[in-house]
């Protein structure tokens, strides 16, 4: 008797492990054909067309309902042997320690199988299989792309029905099938290949990085801080708004009464011209245009559809107490794609200049978050409404004005005046590095 529960128990843990292994395999195929992108599969066609398990795979991925469906079969049909295996070797465990040791406790011991059972089978039949899948999918699509397609042929009289039957109800429900979206990380990875084999230069590889990149982008990334709008009062008088040389440096110019956070409207260059040089009379506040108005969070991919519907290019940014954030253009948003463009008024100086020794000059316009990128510092843990490291400098000097000179210490970078506008604002900074010797220094 004992040698046959011996035999037995052997019997039932090989049929047990044949389970298992069975259970990874179709777990891990759930999630390698859930997750691998039809993309990735038609690239690595077009690298290898007459490779068959590619062919397999892309047809597997493509028709995912049948593919879902006989995965789906299959692991329920091996859970159900799993369960069944692993019930009848606890009976005959049970049976063999009963016998050996007269113990009553035979539930105990069912129990305690079970028990070890349901962890190999949630560890090495769900976990371990999906995690692994997730990251390796495009090579196990392309290594279970035999096995899945024998199978689906195998059992097609009884997958192939459920299939249609759960198209039919997701069309009850509206549930229409979609084509696959596209993650952003994917298509950059996209344009990588491409480029790597040569068919576009690198200049076009990089007008598309930005060209996807831009969707998300958001208006208080790209727009005029408002430190740095040129604005006009609508009660200054015209003749002293004309003696201003960098009116002319501006295409469409905001007008404000009172204060810049109350622009009424604005005008453009070339109509203010036009009808200085007709030698007429006329009112400033004749020649407003209404100007279209933004949250700073609002993407640009937004505001452009916008701008074309509406033929405007000129927009506000507003903040979230209703006050001016700063300006936007459709020049913004096609630099973001295609790069800075420059006309004859812009000032040909680069906003960040690497100097031998290490330090850099940097314009007070550069945003808060481009200076901590730059250091490598968290620019999430920092508070503050400032959108500049110019304007954020009045925080770091304790909410005074910077002054010519002026030192302060941030994280790891050693911050100096060194040029102020007009306006007394700061217009360049030098930046020094701090090394190890100096931050513990100065933790100290």
């Amino acid at each position: 008797m004992n040698s046959n529960a011996i035999g037995l128990i052997i019997i039932y843990s090989l049929a047990l492990v044949f389970f298992l292994v069975c259970s990874f395999v179709f777990s891990s195929a759930d999630m390698t054909y859930g997750s691998v992108s039809l993309h990735k599969l038609d690239i690595k066609l077009s690298e290898t067309p007459n490779k068959k398990s590619w062919i397999r795979a892309r047809r597997l991925a493509g028709d995912y309902d049948r593919t879902i469906t006989t995965i789906l079969f299959m692991n329920d049909v091996v859970n159900a042997g799993l369960d069944s295996v692993s019930t009848l070797l606890g009976v005959t465990i049970c049976g063999l320690v009963l016998n050996q040791t007269g113990t009553p406790y035979e539930e105990t011991w069912g129990l305690i199988a079970s028990l070890t059972v349901l962890v190999f089978k949630i560890t090495f039949g769900e976990i371990v299989p999906k995690s692994i899948s997730k990251v390796n999918n495009l090579t196990l699509s392309k290594a279970y792309s035999g096995l899945i397609t024998a199978l689906m042929y195998v059992f097609a009289p009884i997958t192939y029905p459920v299939s249609l039957l759960g198209r039919g109800v997701a069309k009850v429900f509206k549930q229409t099938v979609s084509e696959e979206p596209v993650a952003e990380e994917e298509l950059h990875e996209m344009i990588d290949e491409i480029e790597e084999r040569g068919q576009v230069d690198e200049d076009k590889a990089d007008m598309l990085h930005d060209t996807i990149k831009y969707a998300t982008t958001q208006a208080n990334e790209i727009m005029t801080p408002r430190v740095d709008v040129y604005a006009i009062d609508i009660d200054d008088p015209i003749e002293e708004i004309l003696k201003d040389h960098e009116l002319y440096l501006h295409g469409r110019i905001p007008v404000y009464e009172d204060t810049i956070d109350n622009v009424i409207g604005y005008i453009q260059m070339k109509t203010l011209m036009k009808q200085v040089l007709s030698n007429e009379p006329f009112e400033l506040k004749d020649l407003l245009l209404e100007p279209m108005r933004f949250p700073d969070t609002a993407e640009i991919n937004d505001i452009l559809r916008e701008f074309k519907k509406t033929k405007k290019q000129f927009a506000l940014v507003i903040d979230e107490y209703g006050g001016l954030d700063g300006i936007i253009t459709m020049e913004d948003i096609l630099e973001e794609i295609v790069g800075e463009i420059w006309d004859e008024n812009d000032r040909m100086q680069e906003p960040i200049v690497e100097r031998a020794d290490g330090s850099y000059i940097i314009d007070g316009a550069v945003t808060l978050a481009d200076y901590c990128d730059l250091f490598d510092i968290d620019f999430e843990n920092i508070n503050t409404d400032y959108v500049t490291i110019g304007g954020f400098l009045i925080e770091l000097l304790d909410d005074h004005f910077a002054k010519l000179n002026d030192e302060v210490d941030f994280e790891n970078t050693h911050i100096k005046v060194i040029a102020l506008d007009d306006n007394d604002a700061v217009s360049r900074i030098l930046v020094t590095v701090k090394n190890e010797e100096e931050e513990e220094k100065n933790s100290d």
